[in-house]
């Protein structure tokens, strides 16, 4: 990296943790909703609409990402970030005002998540591609485990969830100062820059994977707040701060070797990983420690950690088109993760948080059986 490119880097890490700080603050809404004694199902569907912005945001943008102002959209993005931070402590108590704000930090979730991570592809050389989309990574990481343990112990201690949206608002407010600040201008190919979707039929497998990748993910941090909170398992800050150091440690371990692993063999072995914490999950009920909650989130972190940067490179790899390769891994993550919190919402509201996680594991586990066992089959060719 020459020098404005690593200061444009440096700024874009600092934008995307302040952005997810802000969001991940909410990742124990289910704790204070649980309170208010709403159903599960209600839950899963206020988790799980950010996710299904996500996917109409990408399916809007897809074929026109590479050929639009990114700046301007993600300026806009965090100005609503604002907005519903606002309506969020107005509203606190009012469900149907939650549900429409919301779905307005879905928008924001959508436009912010899949543009400054673009942005990022377009600034990161192709050469050191994994290992930095890795290092960038953390700064998402980092929020993941330092917002919902600010938001915990803020609601803890002062007994008001208002005081998180106050401070999402901060956050926000902050972000659109230091990201204005940033200077970015892609260098348009109209050899290989045009408005034609993305050809599907190259990535075949990949799309499954990466919707199952996304409903593991969505498993975890959808429900494991409320999991805890009904298995009295708390702080359940632990499980976001084990998964985070975790994934940190990993990446900053394997920066420059990731980029030499072959990435099929890598998908294999983390995806497994990934699988496997699914069904320790489904044993909490059974072992409340905190020591085991701290190692489920370990056990995930490292499969998260090296499965994430490898599914984004393989996609990019593929076209000259970076920016629609990009929005189509994020799309089907997304869909994967909205999916996981619907369906899984609704099952264990039916029936119970362990049985959900066992379902999800068999889920999980069969479709890698059908991927890479059933006929042997190549997904990076």
């Amino acid at each position: 990296m020459d020098k404005q490119e690593l200061k444009s880097f440096i700024i874009l890490f600092i934008t995307n943790f302040l952005f997810f700080l802000g969001f991940n603050l909410l990742n124990i809404l289910p704790m204070y909703l649980t309170l208010l004694n709403v159903t599960s199902s209600y839950i899963g569907i206020i988790m799980g609409i950010p996710m299904f912005m996500l996917v109409v945001i990408t399916l809007i943008y897809m074929n026109t990402i590479d050929l639009i102002d990114k700046k301007k959209y993600l300026l806009l993005a965090f100005l609503l970030a604002v907005i519903s931070y606002i309506l969020y402590y107005l509203f606190y108590n009012n469900f149907k005002i939650i549900l429409l704000t919301r779905l307005i930090q879905g928008i924001t979730y959508g436009i912010g998540f899949t543009f400054i991570f673009s942005m990022a592809i377009d600034i990161i050389p192709s050469e050191l591609r994994v290992g930095y989309l890795g290092m960038f990574g953390i700064s998402g990481s980092l929020a993941n485990a330092i917002g919902p343990f600010v938001a915990e112990y803020v609601f803890k201690t002062t007994e008001n969830f208002r005081n998180v949206f106050l401070i999402g608002l901060i956050l926000s407010t902050i972000n659109i100062i230091i990201f204005s600040n940033i200077k970015y201008s892609k260098k348009y190919n109209e050899k290989h820059e045009t408005h034609n979707p993305i050809k599907l039929d190259q990535y075949k497998d990949l799309i499954i994977l990466s919707i199952i990748f996304g409903s593991i993910f969505s498993t975890h941090f959808s429900f494991i707040s409320g999991y805890a909170q009904k298995i009295n398992l708390l702080p359940v800050s632990v499980f976001f701060i084990s998964y985070t150091l975790s994934l940190i440690i990993l990446r900053l371990l394997l920066v420059k070797k990731i980029n030499r692993w072959e990435k099929e063999k890598t998908i294999k072995i983390f995806f497994l990983i990934a699988i496997f914490s699914l069904l320790t999950e489904s044993m909490l009920k059974e072992f409340r420690f905190i020591v085991f909650l701290s190692i489920v989130g370990i056990i995930y972190g490292l499969s998260h950690s090296i499965l994430y940067p490898t599914f984004s490179s393989i996609f990019v790899e593929k076209t000259h088109e970076k920016g629609k390769a990009t929005m189509l891994f994020i799309l089907l993550f997304s869909l994967g993760q909205g999916a996981g919190a619907f369906l899984y919402g609704f099952v264990a509201e039916k029936i119970d948080y362990q049985f959900m996680y066992l379902i999800s594991f068999f889920i999980s586990f069969i479709t890698f059986g059908y991927v890479f066992l059933s006929k042997n089959k190549k997904i990076n060719n």
